[in-house]
């Protein structure tokens, strides 16, 4: 029986060399689908089971002054990633106190640091401006200072903020009420006319910068917000909603502005990716399971020539079987090859991809076993004497 397996592989890869080696690339390509594909639903599985993201809830408090004592209260009693404390101007720049890490998110710096942990948990008077308020070349940071009323704060850094709009990204309408928007009209003078147009669009400018300051600080210099911007991780709309009954409680007399929840969505798109890439798998198990049934029929002159001979159905089937997982297995060699050829390109990528040895014995046990119980009919078919083949 060896030998004839032998004989028989020998005889077909030698009589068949492109046909053996489309086979045998086609199925290695598969497998690496199977990889890239399966790689991806694991990642986007993994991902909507830990998903957190990050909404932000604005609270207007219509001009109230608000106890101090309620924010310790906010922080205290709610998990708060980030928490802006914004007081608005209609001739300074908007006063921010700060809560939180900065990850570039809120505020990107351009020069220096931004507030530091210690610094927001400290009443001290540091702030980060944004740089069109500090526009002087010889500006030494950690030693130059701004006026904010009458209190002199230490610059320790300069963020790339060109409108403070930037602050309420989705909840515009918001910003808006505070800081309406204007259509500029062009202006032409003389030289020596004073220019009252000029003096409006440095204000305008001005009351669009931001000031960020520590958010004990803000508190204890007395500073009242008009909006808050809290920001929190919430997996879905029961936490979101027992936030917003929380926040109520706190203020009842603010407006609460509640964000759409992007969560819906990204879980609507790690659906669509589960299932296109689940749809690409079997595309590609389809592949592989077209390539053995064009292996079979090209095989059933022999296979016939076989039954005539004398061997049994047994054996024959023992003979199909043991020959297509030797191709499947040349398959998965190709396929190792392949893949270490290019996994510093997809590792180049970014691409999600599950290689382990593990997987690759799981995908030659599927792939082999769901083609030979796919192809059943067909190998019953080459079980037959066919004399329309001979």
């Amino acid at each position: 029986m060896m030998h004839l397996l032998r004989r028989d592989i020998t005889s077909f890869v030698s009589n068949n060399y492109v046909i053996c080696s489309i086979i045998v690339i086609g199925i290695a390509v598969s497998y690496l689908v199977f990889t890239l594909m399966i790689g991806v639903i694991q990642y986007e599985i993994e991902s909507a089971e830990k998903n957190t993201s990050f909404q932000t809830i604005s609270v207007d408090t219509k001009g109230t002054l608000i106890d101090k004592n309620k924010f310790y209260v906010l922080l205290s009693s709610t998990k708060v990633d980030t928490l802006l404390l914004i007081k608005t101007s209609d001739i300074d720049p908007m006063l921010v106190g700060w809560f939180g890490p900065n990850d570039d998110r809120w505020f990107v710096m351009d020069e220096g640091r931004f507030l530091q942990h210690e610094e927001t948990e400290m009443s001290t008077r540091s702030v980060v401006l944004s740089s069109g308020l500090y526009p002087h070349i010889d500006l030494e940071l950690e030693v130059d200072e701004y006026m904010i009323g009458e209190s002199p704060y230490k610059v320790v850094g300069l963020g790339i903020l060109p409108s403070n709009d930037l602050l309420f990204i989705g909840c515009i309408p918001l910003y808006e009420r505070y800081y309406p928007h204007e259509e500029v009209e062009a202006h032409f003078h003389d030289d020596d006319e004073s220019d009252e147009h000029n003096v409006e669009e440095r204000t305008r400018f001005t009351t669009r910068q931001t000031c960020m300051v520590p958010y004990m600080t803000f508190l204890e210099e007395g500073f009242s917000p008009d909006i808050l911007r809290i920001e929190y991780a919430i997996r879905d709309e029961e936490t979101l909603f027992a936030l917003v009954s929380s926040l109520g409680e706190i203020f009842p007399s603010a407006d609460i502005y509640v964000p759409e929840l992007p969560q819906q969505a990204y879980s609507q798109a790690t659906a669509v990716a589960v299932l296109q890439s689940t749809g690409i798998v079997i595309v590609a198990l389809i592949n592989i399971v077209a390539l053995f049934a064009y292996w079979l029929i090209h095989m059933k002159r022999t296979h016939c020539i076989y039954i005539i001979l004398g061997i049994t159905k047994f054996k024959l089937v023992f003979l199909i079987a043991v020959e297509w997982l030797l191709i499947v297995l040349s398959g998965c060699v190709v396929y190792i090859g392949l893949f270490a050829v290019l996994r510093p390109f997809l590792e180049f990528l970014s691409l999600s991809f599950s290689f382990s040895i593990m997987y690759t014995i799981l995908a030659i046990l599927i792939v082999y076993c769901s083609s030979m119980f796919m192809l059943a009919p067909q190998i019953r078919k080459n079980l037959s004497i066919d004399l329309e083949v001979l």
